[in-house]
């Protein structure tokens, strides 16, 4: 979990690699190479002579490394709508399976997390505020 500021908190689980493995053997195409290849890639682990290449691949700079693209993460990510934001505005050759706002927004109580409130600890008319509204965001929720 990640704290920041008082923007809130993303909270990052579940982490699942995948595919290191065939990746890196892939990679060995372009050299007619896969006799060297020495990973176990049914049970997508790596050996010594593939994780050597791939150290070699990745210094030799981004046309090199083009294996690093077969290779597949997934996790789950929560935090509040403004992370959201800027993660969508940095995303590559990213797959987002999101909870529909719509159909869930009223599912929780609201909290202050949900909102960007970076340093209203220190306007407490502004913190103020923003508690009001969130209490009656709660109260609509609620009817």
């Amino acid at each position: 979990m990640v704290e920041g500021g008082g923007e809130g908190v993303i909270k990052v689980e579940n982490i699942e690699v995948y595919n290191l493995a065939r990746a890196i053997y892939s990679a060995r195409n372009a050299m007619n190479s896969w006799d060297r290849s020495d990973s176990d890639l049914e049970n997508d682990i790596i050996g010594e002579n593939d994780l050597e290449l791939m150290r070699k691949l990745v210094r030799a700079g981004s046309p090199h490394r083009k294996f690093l693209r077969q290779i597949f993460v997934t996790m789950d990510i929560t935090t509040n709508h403004t992370h959201w934001a800027e993660i969508d505005t940095y995303k590559i050759g990213v797959t987002r399976n999101s909870c529909s706002k719509m159909h869930s927004i009223h599912k929780k109580e609201f909290t202050m997390d949900d909102f960007t409130h970076e340093s209203t600890d220190q306007i407490p008319l502004i913190k103020e505020h923003m508690e009001e509204t969130i209490d009656k965001l709660n109260a609509l929720r609620n009817k």
